[in-house]
């Protein structure tokens, strides 16, 4: 797919819908696309991850059934360099504004390269540790519990 500007970070679901980001050009944000018969459907952008002054969006996942984003930000509130967020789908379609993880996922440094075991049960993701990743995880039941 060429979308005409810097794209990147797919993420298909078990619906077949294609989410991915656009981080540069005039269309910048977070976007979904339905895949129908191997084909792209309409693109609609994802109001909750569109730009920001000062704030960045990177590498994320979608849960399979689309019930939640975890995406590495900048936003204001982070704790460091970037933490982890997550944003839950409303029966109308659209997304929570993204809240950070805290401190059990997030520190003064980079948390970032959110993941999703097979059986959903638990987030891994990478935290810089001074100048070297490491690989972590938590039950995911400590965030889906706590949905708004």
């Amino acid at each position: 797919m060429n979308t005409g500007a810097g794209a990147g970070f797919p993420c298909v679901v078990r619906g077949g819908a294609l989410y991915y980001l656009v981080f540069s050009g005039g269309d910048k944000g977070l976007h979904r696309a339905q895949l129908v018969d191997g084909r792209i459907g309409a693109v609609e952008k994802i109001a909750a991850f569109q730009p920001r002054p000062n704030c960045i969006f990177g590498d994320f996942f979608v849960a399979p059934d689309e019930s939640y984003i975890v995406i590495y930000s900048t936003l204001p509130d982070n704790l460091g360099n970037g933490d982890l967020y997550i944003s839950f789908r409303q029966p109308d379609g659209t997304w929570t504004e993204p809240r950070n993880l805290g401190p059990d996922v997030n520190t003064k440094g980079y948390d970032f390269a959110p993941s999703l075991s097979p059986d959903g049960q638990y987030l891994f993701f990478t935290r810089d540790e001074g100048g070297t990743g490491n690989v972590h995880w938590i039950s995911t039941a400590t965030f889906r519990s706590s949905d708004s």
